[in-house]
């Protein structure tokens, strides 16, 4: 669980497929997600808003570029939680 303020929080963020660190380049769409939990929005979302990063990370040719482009985006998206929180991520979806 982490802390976003606001009473908001997220889940970990979860990578598909799980081998996404390993030194072989796959050739399955990678893919990150994670759920937000705000508590003004709990009846719309009771198990939370699950949000799905796709965001060209197969078009790297190696696993190198592509292991950096996952954490690049886990990085940037945490911070973007941090600095403009749930309602800012729900808007774009």
């Amino acid at each position: 669980m982490n802390k976003v303020g606001n009473g908001c929080w997220c889940s970990e963020f979860n990578v598909n497929p799980k081998n996404w660190k390993s030194t072989k380049k796959t050739n399955s769409i990678r893919v990150i997600e994670y759920y937000f939990h705000d508590p003004a929005f709990k009846s719309l979302y009771p198990g939370g808003y699950q949000k799905t990063i796709k965001s060209g990370i197969n078009w790297h040719k190696t696993a190198i570029e592509c292991r950096a482009v996952v954490n690049d985006l886990i990085e940037l998206e945490a911070k973007m939680l941090r600095l403009q929180g749930y309602l800012h991520r729900l808007r774009q979806h």
